[in-house]
């Protein structure tokens, strides 16, 4: 990449040489030592985006091949398009990983996160002691790889629902997405990388037409939304769905009424990438099981345009208003901004 910097709004000379560069690609000019940076700025995620491997944990589980590999974009493609690997790990191999972990760990991991909880509602010891587990299995996967960024595949197997561990991932700067949903967890790392916060991802439950009101439900909050060095949010632990078994176990925290946010997601293909901006209006901690545990409603300006330009059911959302940043970043990797 080559930066064309002459002096503060003064451009001419930077155009005479743009003429010598003109079949050169990712050249650009600077009127000011702040444009600089933020363009040296988009140009470290994309390098960062470059350096990035996805572990998919449990790839031969049925799940995987019959409902989210086809609506994925094919790997040489994600590779060829951010720069991003992907790397496929068997039940097999993961199931390995997690008898190496030690239950002492384990448990003493569970007794600090029981000790930061500001209530605990229906999970047992146990049951956070085997979230804890998964983590720490999962977090030797991810240096055993040199991986920086997972998605666990669900199926009949002895670990527990990942919402916890996720929780501690996506806090520490480790992009971990719901459901094998590799084009979310393509937008996670995205963010992650340019706006230096962990997102919230999940289900659009409701779609407010009258009032230009969404909600977005999932079970996975980061209790650092306002960024890796902020305090953490309080958190409460709860049961996955109100549902009672083995390692049922979530972090319901209060998101902030009234904060801003971006809302976000690729298409199947990353050609496109739809960007929508919104205000936190509630955060919920739901009991119906058909809904997960936090239900986060947020007005957006007009619920018509957002049904009709995103590209499917989980969006991702961050805090703070990254429209501008996006549509930058959009040109730079040649992905379509779509504006709702």
């Amino acid at each position: 990449p080559i930066i064309i910097f002459q002096e503060q709004d003064v451009p001419n000379l930077a155009f005479d040489t743009i003429e010598y560069t003109a079949n050169k690609k990712n050249v650009f000019v600077a009127l000011s030592f702040k444009d600089m940076n933020e363009t040296l700025k988009f140009l470290e995620v994309k390098k960062k985006l470059e350096r990035t491997k996805i572990l998919v944990l449990c790839s031969d589980f049925p799940f995987y091949h019959e409902r989210v590999k086809p609506k994925t974009a094919d790997f040489e493609a994600i590779k060829s398009k951010l720069g991003v690997e992907i790397e496929e790990v068997s039940y097999e191999e993961f199931l390995e990983k997690w008898n190496s972990i030690s239950q002492r760990k384990a448990k003493a991991l569970a007794k600090e996160w029981i000790s930061k909880a500001e209530k605990i509602v229906e999970p047992t010891e146990s049951d956070v002691s085997l979230v804890a587990r998964l983590y720490l299995a999962m977090k030797a996967m991810l240096k055993e790889r040199k991986a920086n960024a997972l998605t666990l595949i669900y199926g009949e197997s002895p670990f527990p629902v990942p919402c916890l561990a996720y929780t501690y991932l996506r806090d520490e700067g480790i992009p971990a997405a719901c459901e094998g949903d590799i084009n979310s967890l393509l937008m996670m790392i995205l963010l992650h990388y340019l706006a230096e916060k962990p997102a919230f991802m999940g289900n659009t439950v409701l779609a407010d037409v009258k009032n230009n009101v969404i909600a977005i439900s999932h079970c996975v909050v980061p209790t650092k939304m306002k960024g890796y060095a902020s305090e953490p949010l309080s958190y409460t632990l709860r049961s996955y769905h109100g549902l009672k078994f083995r390692g049922s176990v979530t972090a319901y925290c209060q998101l902030e009424k009234g904060r801003k946010v971006t809302i976000t997601r690729f298409n199947n293909d990353l050609t496109k990438m739809f960007v929508c901006t919104g205000k936190i209006l509630s955060c919920k901690d739901y009991e119906d099981p058909q809904l997960c545990r936090a239900v986060v409603k947020i007005k957006v300006r007009n619920v018509k345009d957002f049904l009709n330009k995103t590209f499917g059911n989980h969006h991702v959302v961050i805090y703070g208003d990254y429209m501008r940043e996006l549509r930058k970043i959009g040109d730079l990797l040649d992905v379509k901004v779509i504006e709702a």
